[in-house]
């Protein structure tokens, strides 16, 4: 729907803060019932969400408790992704995400062999996930490419506000 993608995984407050997006996660209610909070602000250790019509804010130390870390973020991707692209692969959503990695490093994209996900971009790619705390494996999966979208700073993209 509307070209979304759907990224469910398990984390902690600082992964939320990690991706920046308005995010879905489960509490746990009395009686062990599960209730549903659009985190929609992450500011230290305060958070700020929307419960059933009603905005909650509260330090994190309190939610923690009732929130077993679950989480799903709705996120558009790149135009041309359409696949977890990993090293050897080849075709534009290489040569998109080698301008990427560029333009973050704040450097002008190679033209020679720009669709082939060589070793240099391999290793390009590695920095950028450990740099990020994410998985160092060259491979651009869902929540790698969250990351790289965070930093192009699109201004149609929903992210936490940083404060009430």
């Amino acid at each position: 729907v509307a070209g979304l993608r759907c990224l469910q995984k398990q984390g902690t407050w600082s992964d939320l803060k990690d991706i920046n997006r308005p995010t879905l996660i489960g509490l746990l209610g009395p009686g062990g019932k599960r209730e549903y909070a659009i985190v929609s602000s992450l500011d230290g250790t305060s958070v700020t969400m929307e419960i059933d019509g009603r905005t909650i804010q509260a330090n994190t130390s309190l939610v923690t408790p009732f929130w077993p870390g679950d989480y799903l973020v709705l996120w558009k991707p790149a135009p041309v992704y359409r696949r977890t692209i990993k090293p050897g692969m080849e075709g534009p959503d290489v040569a998109w995400l080698r301008d990427r990695i560029a333009k973050i490093r704040g450097q002008a994209a190679a033209t020679k062999n720009a669709e082939k996900f060589d070793s240099y971009l391999a290793n390009q790619v590695i920095s950028f996930q450990q740099s990020r705390d994410l998985e160092g494996d060259g491979t651009v999966d869902d929540l790698t490419l969250i990351h790289l979208n965070s930093l192009a700073g699109d201004p149609v993209t929903p992210v936490l506000k940083t404060g009430p």
